[in-house]
């Protein structure tokens, strides 16, 4: 694990990178543990009150805490804002708030 702090915001917080590899020889599935080992993370950067992100969007993998992080009705709002912007629904079809059910 490599870690390094890019951004600070003095005096209140920093932004904190984390780069992440494993040996996956001999593991069956290396995604899915990727995705565990990840998921176990961020929840407890949630719980100590950090972000899902930075500057580099949601998307399809931390898309479960999104609700989590700016309630129901924020994630409603930013889906609203998307359809007026985004009729056709070209950016970011699939990724974060903007997935089906089917593609989360």
């Amino acid at each position: 694990i490599f870690q390094f702090l890019l951004i600070f915001y003095v005096p209140t917080s920093a932004c904190v990178y984390f780069y992440f590899a494993f040996l996956w020889h001999g593991i069956s599935d290396p995604p899915a543990t990727f995705s565990a080992i990840e998921s176990e993370a961020r929840d407890e950067i949630l719980r100590n009150g950090g972000s899902i992100s930075h500057h580099h969007g949601v998307g399809k993998h931390r898309a479960k805490w999104l609700a989590g992080a700016v309630s129901s009705p924020g994630v409603s709002a930013i889906q609203s804002i998307k359809g007026a912007l985004d009729p056709d629904n070209l950016f970011a079809s699939a990724n974060g708030p903007f997935a089906s059910a089917s593609e989360h």
